[in-house]
């Protein structure tokens, strides 16, 4: 499956001030869509580095607790935050923020645009990506 997602869905997460940039990307770190404001190859490289991160919270925040499912990730830099969401089956949202971005005000518009479009961004892993014998 490769879904696209327009950038005006996600450029109401830029109401927000001081957020700087949103992206969709799938579990194996392939960009879905981006908010138009930043570049794509920044957003690749955001995307496949997020996608890391994401594995490593999963691992970690579930080890204790089989049971659990990684919910979200949040990363506090000098510069501001990463939020890293799921979004979907093998979805996710990434949002990085200015240090003054209103935390509460953005999660909840992320929340909001994820209920809203969950189904949509779901992503099947994908399949047949050998070489042929």
């Amino acid at each position: 499956m490769n879904k696209r997602i327009e950038s005006w869905v996600l450029e109401p997460l830029l109401d927000v001030q001081h957020t700087d940039f949103a992206c969709v990307f799938s579990a194996d770190g392939l960009l879905m869509g981006k908010t138009e404001n930043v570049a794509r190859d920044d957003a690749d490289r955001f995307a496949a580095g997020a996608t890391g991160l994401q594995a490593l919270s999963r691992s970690v925040g579930t080890a204790a607790n089989e049971g659990a499912a990684w919910l979200q990730t949040v990363v506090e830099t000098t510069d501001g935050y990463v939020l890293l969401v799921a979004a979907g089956e093998g979805a996710y949202l990434g949002v990085q923020t200015g240090r003054d971005v209103d935390l509460e005000r953005l999660t909840f518009k992320v929340q909001q645009l994820v209920q809203s479009i969950n189904s949509y961004l779901s992503a099947a892993p994908r399949e047949d990506v050998g070489l042929p014998s």
